[in-house]
């Protein structure tokens, strides 16, 4: 159990058929892996098609929302059926806060991480200065620049 397993805005929830039968260890590997939010934990059943991502603040889970699921991003290309949706509260869809959150993506691609698509070997190469140990919103420490010329720059501003 984390500080935020209790706060539902702290938390998004990720779907899609190819999370079944992956267990919780191995989709917070591939999101530490790739994310430019790091969550605290994961939350699922490896039998489950669906998992509940857990984040330090209600800001993470914010940026994290609006990069992947507002802006329809894809984590990594392991996750790339997954879609994120917002933690429910009562059955209801939390309102993820935008007011401190206005993430800018600017990148020709729909993927953010270095790793190649599944089953073909290309990468989308990128370098990533993100600090694995930085789970805050901290614009310097998540600032990704990909290598490719082809590629834009991707930047999350938070103010």
């Amino acid at each position: 159990m984390c500080i935020t397993c209790n706060n539902r805005k702290c938390h998004v929830q990720m779907s899609g058929c190819c999370l079944k039968g992956t267990s919780n260890d191995l989709l917070k590997r591939y999101m530490i892996e790739c994310s430019i939010i790091k969550p605290i934990h994961v939350v699922k059943k490896e039998t489950d098609s669906f998992a509940l991502v857990h984040f330090a603040t209600e800001i993470d889970a914010s940026t994290f929302y609006h990069i992947y699921c507002l802006q329809k991003k894809v984590v990594c290309p392991r996750l790339e059926g997954v879609t994120v949706n917002p933690s429910l509260i009562g059955n209801q869809p939390v309102i993820y806060s935008s007011f401190r959150v206005q993430p800018r993506i600017i990148s020709s691609t729909r993927i953010l991480c270095r790793c190649p698509p599944n089953n073909t070997g290309n990468a989308n190469i990128n370098t990533s200065t993100t600090n694995s140990n930085n789970t805050s919103a901290d614009p310097s420490a998540l600032t990704t620049t990909n290598s490719n010329p082809a590629l834009s720059r991707t930047q999350i501003i938070v103010i």
